[in-house]
Parts: structure tokens; C-alpha cells; sequence
């Protein structure tokens, strides 16, 4: 009864009430990244995403996850985390996609690098990589071989404008 009073409190004072990150987890963290324990970080960020999804997600830590995993060389995992980075539509969705199109060039997959990069542009607006990724989208063009398309993608890149 006390809590429903609290919250019911708090709901007409139109404060909402939101989720506090466990100290000790987010100092376990920390430590691990700054031994480059990678494996342990990963680990810890997985177990705390099943234990309690909110916090995780109010704090950005599927995108931490995703790029601890990344460095450390689990790609699948990596991936899976950026990806419900862009999904939730994080504050963090534009890098996520960055790193997702990064992923998909090393695996060799142009297509895939050019959908994620035009999605951060029009999805992501004045974002700090929209020219990085019309400067990706051309130079990928060109490397498969499209130089119509390149030049395309550079005389709009030259102009200022990207492509959407």
C-alpha cells in the first residue's frame, strides 16, 4: 500500500521514476575493460543482460557489450548487440550502424556495409558520420567496380550533401 501511494506520488508530481545501475556490477565492468579482460567483460555485461534486462538497456550496455565483443574477436556477438542497439532505437543507434557496416566490409559484403551506412543517414539526422559514411558509400562503389556510382556519391559528397 505504501509503494502504490509512493509511485501514485510520483506519477501526479509527473516524475518518473527510473532504474539506478547496480555500483557494484557497473565497478566490476570497468575493472575488467581497464585490465582488458575482454572475455570477463563480455561475460559479465551477458549475465547481467539476462539477469536484469532494464538496467542493461537504460544504460546502453548492449552497445558496450557489442564493442568489448568486438574488439575481443566474437563478431557474432558483436553483431547480435549493435543490432538491438539500432532495434530499441538507442540514442547510440547511428554508431551502432557505423560498426555494423564496419563488420560487414571485413566479412566482405559491400551490399550489406551500403544498407547499413544508408540507413544511418536517413534514420540518424546531423550526425558527426554522415560524411564518413557518404565517403564509405562512394569508396565502396568504387572498390566493386561501379565508378558511375562513385563519382556519383563523390560530386554529392564534394557539394555537401549526402544522399539523402
Amino acid at each position: 500500500m505504501v509503494r502504490f501511494a509512493f509511485f501514485a506520488i510520483l506519477v501526479v508530481l509527473g516524475v518518473t521514476p527510473t532504474f539506478a545501475v547496480n555500483i557494484d556490477d557497473d565497478r566490476r565492468v570497468r575493472e575488467m575493460i581497464a585490465e582488458r579482460n575482454y572475455v570477463a567483460a563480455v561475460d559479465e555485461l551477458q549475465h547481467l543482460k539476462q539477469t536484469n534486462r532494464d538496467i542493461f538497456e537504460l544504460n546502453n550496455y548492449d552497445y558496450l557489450l557489442a564493442r568489448i565483443a568486438h574488439r575481443s574477436g566474437r563478431y557474432g556477438v558483436a553483431m547480435a548487440n549493435y543490432q538491438l542497439v539500432v532495434l530499441r532505437g538507442s540514442v547510440l543507434r547511428g554508431y551502432a550502424l557505423w560498426h555494423l557496416a564496419e563488420l560487414s566490409r571485413t566479412f566482405g559484403n559491400p551490399m550489406l556495409e551500403r544498407q547499413y551506412l544508408r540507413e544511418m543517414q536517413f534514420t540518424v539526422h546531423e550526425s558527426l558520420l554522415d560524411a564518413a559514411a557518404a565517403n564509405r558509400i562512394a569508396r565502396s562503389f568504387y572498390a566493386n567496380g561501379d565508378v558511375k556510382l562513385a563519382q556519383k556519391e563523390f560530386e554529392r559528397l564534394i557539394r555537401g550533401t549526402n544522399s539523402k
